[in-house]
């Protein structure tokens, strides 16, 4: 783990090649050592809400450096590794601090997944600069659903899955060509509600 608190140890031989070793000839107390950097641990952001990820470690104000986030399956140390396809009008990532405070801007688009994954570097000039994994990320929202119909005259139940949902969730139909966002369209079906809050049934999905 990242801190202090940590010894070195000294010897004027060993008499074993590392990584094999015999603990009794490094019998020379030479100092203290400090690894500074972040811990592992897992973080979360949800679609349409600000994303800040604080991180907790050692020396996080000792120098500027930066975040990652990877799609799922990629590895921090690999210098051609795919970052996540999440986006938005203020999304940005990777993202560099000079405190322990990352803030990625309003994700808005991707793929709701408990799998991304987090690289931080130390001072990065480029992706192979970000090559020390520290935890899964995950992004809240809807599933891109399929099919989804009703019929007029009848009960209507929309379900939409999804990670992260939450009873603050809100459904709205749009008209045909429309798009979602701030010139969104609302669709007129009366007496069919077109915007719903999500039932607050503990799963929140449907609506």
């Amino acid at each position: 783990l990242p801190g202090s608190g940590y010894r070195l140890c000294w010897t004027s031989s060993a008499s074993q090649t590392p990584p094999a070793r015999l603990n009794t000839d490094y019998n020379v107390d030479a100092g203290t050592f400090t690894m500074h950097g972040p811990v592992v641990e897992d973080h979360a952001c949800v679609m349409t809400e600000t994303c800040t990820i604080t991180v907790t470690g050692s020396g996080l104000g000792i120098g500027p450096h930066g975040i990652v986030l990877l799609e799922p399956g990629e590895s921090c140390l690999d210098s051609s590794a795919v970052a996540a396809a999440i986006s938005g009008s203020t999304w940005q990532n990777p993202t560099p601090a000079s405190t322990d405070t990352f803030s990625f801007g309003m994700p808005t688009a991707g793929v709701a997944s408990d799998s991304y994954v987090i690289c931080w570097g130390y001072s990065p000039l480029n992706q192979a600069g970000y090559n020390v994994p520290i935890g899964a990320f995950s992004l809240g929202g809807p599933q891109t659903q399929t099919g989804t119909s009703c019929i007029k005259g009848e009960v209507c139940t929309v379900v939409i899955d999804g990670l992260l949902l939450a009873s603050t969730n809100a459904m709205l139909v749009i008209e045909p060509g429309a798009t979602c966002g701030p010139g969104v369209v609302q669709s007129t079906f009366s007496p069919f509600k077109s915007e719903k809050t999500v039932n607050n049934d503990g799963t929140f999905k449907q609506f």
